[in-house]
């Protein structure tokens, strides 16, 4: 229907129109809805009850095992006593929490490894970055290790890394909590020579940051380039790019890493002779 002019027509068209556009706009409304000052106030009391939660749950298994720790020394310093004591606060954190003997007995469980096996993990989760689940994940799968140098290093890597796997599954948190292990393990042999040298040249040669920045470099300049005609094209670029890296970053020899005239005193010392004093 429409007058002479079809203004009737254009203006059903557009009525039409506004109507289409709206129903769009609530259906993605609904699937992705916007962020608002509201939305996001909400959103950020969720964080914090959140993290809340984990502290909570942190603070719980610390204080059993503190109450572990208080009555192991009642009663003896040795090991056989041990067991008896873990029943024993069993028993009482059941009591108190009015929970079944066995699930008393995990929380002992879980309260001994934060006090003696992870402790680095276990600041983690007092901090509240990580909550129950990942951490009784990491105990689980790490319960096994019984030498103390690989169960330190493998508590001091995860520290680093679970603030970064709680939206895993627990079949990825799994993988990732052996792959640490396994590396450690498999490395170890390797790794205990690094431990003799003292601790202001650990700090420099153990990190890979220097090296993952020349790569990051050196890809920069292979992507802007796109292709070479041959092999020797491509040596010639990674050369000079490599000349230009050490002249702009690190200066002669490395000397504008941070604390490099530390390390590489010390390298003189270890090494007498083979290395010109800084």
């Amino acid at each position: 229907m429409s007058d002479g002019n079809g203004i009737l027509e254009y203006m059903f068209d557009e009525a039409a129109r506004a109507e289409v556009i709206a129903r769009f706009d609530e259906l993605m409304e609904r699937q992705y809805p916007s962020v608002t000052g509201e939305s996001a106030a909400l959103v950020d009391e969720v964080c914090v009850a959140a993290r809340a939660e984990n502290r909570a749950a942190a603070a719980q298994l610390d204080a059993i095992g503190r109450l572990f720790g208080y009555r192991l020394s009642r009663c003896s310093e040795t090991e056989d006593w041990a067991i008896d004591t873990m029943e024993a606060v069993a028993a009482e954190v059941a009591a108190a929490l009015r929970i079944g003997q066995g699930l008393a007995a995990s929380r002992v469980r879980y309260a001994r490894a934060m006090r003696e096996r992870l402790p680095k993990v276990a600041e983690v989760f007092l901090a509240g970055d990580i909550d129950f689940r990942l951490f009784a994940t990491i105990v689980y799968r790490t319960d096994l290790i019984t030498d103390e140098q690989v169960l330190a290093a493998v508590d001091a890597e995860l520290a680093v890394k679970v603030p970064r796997w709680p939206s895993m599954s627990r079949g990825r948190l799994s993988g990732q909590v052996d792959g640490a292990v396994d590396v450690w393990r498999n490395a170890w042999n390797e790794f205990i020579p690094f431990l003799d040298y003292p601790v202001e040249l650990r700090k420099i040669v153990y990190t890979t940051n220097a090296i993952e920045s020349i790569n990051f470099q050196l890809r920069k300049i292979t992507k802007n380039r796109g292709h070479f005609p041959d092999k020797d094209a491509a040596m010639k670029l990674l050369y000079l790019g490599l000349r230009n890296i050490s002249s702009e970053r690190g200066g002669y020899s490395g000397t504008g890493t941070y604390n490099w005239t530390v390390a590489l005193n010390t390298l003189t010392k270890l090494f007498p002779g083979r290395i010109p004093l800084c």
